[in-house]
């Protein structure tokens, strides 16, 4: 790394530019403009009227769950209605979404198994912004696998409209193209981690791979689901592992962070480098959720699953707030350092980013510039009650985090690492 230069460095971090070869200290630099066609961003502004009845199944399930956190989603009518309403709004082959019943969502989260084919930004059958729906699979190739979780109403309490931004965000994935899971395997020097994603690869290029591949991956689940008197036994004590893992985390986090943070820090100028791939595929697929009009449940769902697989929600308060404090603010910084997603705030950052790019463009007609401008006013609003966080003193450190990062966002604070410029949003 030391063979680029400052600037070299810098455009790499702000996603100005990737390195095009990272087998040579010399290898050259590809242009912004070369990258949106490797990976084609999404910008298009489409609205939320595509998606109104995949959320109006949402919203039922979200009650399904709220009554019994063991329903299968996946044998209630609203399984098969959101497969086919998923199919109807986006073109695609074919739809599966798995239901998993594990309070702790299997350390996993919702996820997609994006393997229908490499795709190809010049295939015509799958060009962006050219259809009235939006983002659409035109000659109906993909098959899509999502992950969706019971725990993301019993343990995070997310909406309707908050789990369909969760959905989207997933499908997203779907149409991006950029092979940031294998890159970055590769990359890092994690061979091991490459061998597996291609392995996997292989395994789910088919339905049945998979189904196979999701049963494997959520055994516990699906043993309980054969057998309902094990499940439930299961889940209870997978909710009390739960707790005392929170518990353990906590306890232990003051410790853990005060080696973890600086070297965190320390790396973070590389750590943007080598996450490059993922942090793009990662804004692409925000940029999903936004252009369908969910930018801020998008923002609002993240901050509900930090704080709801992080923290013990129906804790006592008093010396519960310290320890919450500190193990959330210690998330905030690793995910803003060397997370390849990157921290709640930077996605609502980029969300805001894309919609500002996409408002200024000639192509959008007047009755849609005007919804993302309304869109992007509610992002906005969402963006400041994550910096105030009035509404929750628990996050107290937290929101000094993020204090000084909209600083630095904003341009008002001095830039201390020269490769680690301020992203676009505020700075003039």
């Amino acid at each position: 790394m030391s063979a680029y230069s400052i600037r070299e460095l810098r455009a790499v971090a702000l996603g100005e530019a990737a390195f095009s070869d990272f087998d040579y200290p010399n290898g050259t630099l590809l242009t912004e403009a070369a990258i949106r066609e490797m990976f084609s961003l999404n910008e298009a502004y489409y609205g939320k009227a595509t998606l109104k009845e995949i959320d109006e199944i949402m919203c039922r399930i979200e009650r399904k769950i709220a009554e019994n956190p063991l329903v299968d989603i996946y044998r209630e009518p609203e399984g098969d209605q959101l497969n086919e309403a998923i199919v109807k709004a986006f073109g695609f082959k074919s739809c599966h979404v798995y239901w998993m019943r594990d309070p702790n969502m299997g350390n996993i989260g919702p996820c997609t198994l994006p393997a229908a084919r490499v795709m190809d930004a010049r295939n015509k059958g799958m060009k962006y912004g050219s259809f009235n729906n939006g983002v659409y699979d035109k000659d109906h190739v993909m098959t899509v696998f999502v992950q969706m979780d019971n725990a993301l109403v019993t343990e995070c309490y997310l909406t309707g409209a908050e789990m369909t931004a969760a959905l989207v965000h997933e499908l997203g994935h779907n149409f991006d193209f950029t092979p940031f899971a294998l890159i970055n395997g590769i990359l890092t020097g994690r061979i091991d981690q490459a061998a597996i994603n291609l392995l996997t690869a292989a395994a789910i290029r088919t339905p049945a791979g998979r189904k196979i591949y999701m049963e494997v991956m959520n055994l516990s689940d699906t043993i309980g689901k054969i057998i309902p008197p094990i499940g439930v036994v299961m889940y209870g004590l997978q909710v009390a592992i739960s707790a005392v893992n929170k518990i353990l985390n906590m306890i232990l986090v003051p410790v853990i962070g005060a080696v973890q943070i600086p070297r965190a820090l320390f790396g973070m100028p590389f750590s943007y480098v080598a996450n490059f791939f993922r942090r793009k595929s990662e804004t692409y697929a925000d940029s999903m959720a936004a252009v369908y009009g969910y930018g801020p449940e998008q923002v609002s769902a993240l901050e509900k699953l930090t704080v709801g697989m992080s923290t013990l929600n129906n804790a006592p308060r008093g010396l519960f707030v310290i320890f919450d404090n500190i193990t959330l603010a210690y998330q905030e910084i690793m995910a803003l350092a060397i997370g390849g997603h990157g921290s709640n705030q930077q996605r609502a950052l980029r969300m805001l980013d894309n919609l500002k790019r996409e408002v200024n463009s000639s192509e959008l007609d007047s009755a849609s510039k005007k919804a993302c401008q309304e869109e992007i006013a509610r992002l906005e609003d969402t963006y400041q009650k994550m910096i105030g966080m009035d509404d929750d003193n628990r996050r107290l450190l937290t929101k000094m985090v993020r204090g000084l990062m909209d600083q630095w966002y904003a341009g008002t604070a001095p830039n201390l690492l020269p490769i680690m410029s301020p992203e676009y949003t505020y700075v003039k």
